[in-house]
């Protein structure tokens, strides 16, 4: 039987094109979209696809409501084991500019925080960008590459520590002050950021693995491969939604103990599991 990560990646394509024409339809009436926007509409059509279609994706969110709307966890099932991409999602806006980059939190860049996190788990530290421009230039580079459609660039995914090192530069001054270039969409794709479909395939891919650890091991980030009982057990599960309200789901409780208060910093809200066949579905929150 034909593995199921084929129809994810069918639907993934599908999806990137879908939030291009979202933003689209949005910017269209002056309506306000927004990253927060995107990711929930995007968590609930993922969780949808999984329970009425063939595609291989599980949902899961954090109980706790403090958590960032905009911070996601990404499991991808390889051959190796899961391996974990910390995900901040940055919407384009109408100036084809990517201004929330330089967001702080507290004295801190965004980013240094993600990265951290990601350096902490043993995984990639990346970028979810969402798009939509209507810029004529761009839409006939992206065309030109001969690869995707213009629409598919929807939706992509781009490493973090490369915007870091391209866009974050020392400052001249004593005080070491970072400086910050705002990065456009054609700063970034289609050279380095691509369709999440295509990224996950990347990471799939035996020899592209082979060249990532090299590289993590080289500047001492080495990289982490999960089972799966790692990902479910790491913090206590219950059910999101009643099992009764839900055709399908089974009930599995579970006592917790609290967590500790959350740090400022990246603190995904949902995370993403991918495995390469579809199993049955649960849907959990995660204390």
């Amino acid at each position: 039987m034909q593995p199921d990560h084929n129809y994810t990646s069918v639907f993934l394509y599908e999806y990137a094109s879908r939030v291009w024409h979202r933003i689209h339809f949005a910017r269209e009436r002056n309506q306000r979209i927004s990253e927060t926007t995107v990711t929930e509409n995007l968590i609930f059509d993922f969780w949808y696809k999984n329970k009425n279609g063939n595609a291989a994706i599980e949902i899961y969110e954090a109980k706790d409501e403090k958590r960032h709307g905009n911070d996601l966890e990404i499991f991808i099932e390889t051959r190796r084991g899961y391996l974990l991409m910390a995900c901040q999602a940055k919407i384009l806006n109408k100036q084809n500019k990517y201004p929330n980059i330089s967001h702080k939190v507290g004295d801190i860049y965004q980013i240094d925080l993600l990265l951290e996190y990601a350096k902490n788990k043993g995984g990639l530290a990346s970028y979810l960008f969402y798009n939509y421009t209507f810029d004529h230039d761009t839409l006939d580079r992206l065309e030109a590459t001969g690869k995707y459609k213009h629409a598919q660039f929807g939706l992509t995914a781009c490493n973090a520590e490369l915007i870091k090192l391209k866009f974050f530069k020392p400052g001249a001054n004593a005080l070491g002050k970072q400086r910050v270039k705002i990065p456009k969409f054609e700063d970034i794709h289609p050279l380095h950021g691509f369709p999440l479909p295509e990224m996950i395939r990347i990471l799939r891919d035996e020899t592209a693995l082979d060249t990532i650890e090299e590289l993590a091991n080289y500047i001492d980030i080495p990289i982490t491969y999960y089972a799966k009982k790692e990902i479910t057990g790491d913090y206590h599960w219950e059910p999101l939604v009643a099992p009764s309200k839900i055709s399908g789901i089974t009930a599995r409780t579970k006592t917790f103990s609290p967590q500790n208060q959350l740090k400022p910093g990246f603190n995904p809200k949902y995370r993403i599991v991918l495995p390469i066949n579809k199993q049955s579905y649960r849907l959990y929150s995660v204390s």
